[in-house]
């Protein structure tokens, strides 16, 4: 990442001029990387309740300070079930659809300057015990 920079001058009505201040900005549209796990891998359950293994990782300019801070999860690929963001949680409990097959869930990470990537992990679940 590179830093701008930007500099300004203030002009009165009468034509009176500042001097120049200058800020050095640093830009940063890198999202955070990260990936999900559902039940350290294992390739199916019969419990709807399952853990959440989540990984995220940011390299952007703001790494130090956002420690990954919020996430988003859901059973649908447009998270539209997944109305507020929380805080970065490495472990998570999460519950399946209600119903056998595939299912798939879904995470977005966000940092602290509202970069986002999403990611998913499918999973086979049998509601017979």
């Amino acid at each position: 990442m590179k830093n701008n920079y930007v500099t300004i001058k203030f002009r009165d009505s009468l034509g009176n001029e500042s001097g120049k201040y200058a800020d050095a900005i640093v830009y940063d549209n890198t999202p955070p990387t990260g990936s999900i796990t559902i039940n350290e891998g294992t390739l199916y359950t019969n419990n709807r309740t399952v853990t959440l293994n989540l990984v995220s990782t940011d390299t952007g300019v703001d790494s130090d300070n956002s420690d990954n801070s919020e996430m988003k999860i859901s059973n649908l690929s447009n998270l539209s079930d997944a109305v507020s963001w929380n805080a970065f949680d490495a472990e998570s409990s999460w519950d399946l659809e209600d119903s056998d097959g595939e299912k798939t869930v879904y995470v977005i990470f966000r940092d602290s300057l509202e970069n986002a990537m999403s990611t998913a992990d499918k999973y086979s679940a049998s509601n017979n015990t």
